[in-house]
């Protein structure tokens, strides 16, 4: 039986700049995402909630 993978091939392109994007609200957040994946930046993994700080990974 051929069954399709749940998970995609790897990316084509590699990952070149890494950076994590921290605020004190989740609105702030959501700001600084959205102007960098408006700049290219793509999402690596969820947003994480440590020491009252939220943060998001993200990759060019």
């Amino acid at each position: 039986m051929n069954e399709t993978p749940l998970v995609s091939s790897p990316r084509s392109t590699r990952v070149t700049r890494y950076k994590v994007v921290s605020a004190m609200t989740l609105e702030e957040l959501e700001k600084q995402v959205n102007d960098r994946l408006a700049d290219g930046w793509s999402l690596q993994g969820g947003v994480c909630f440590y020491n009252y700080m939220y943060y998001q990974a993200m990759a060019k």
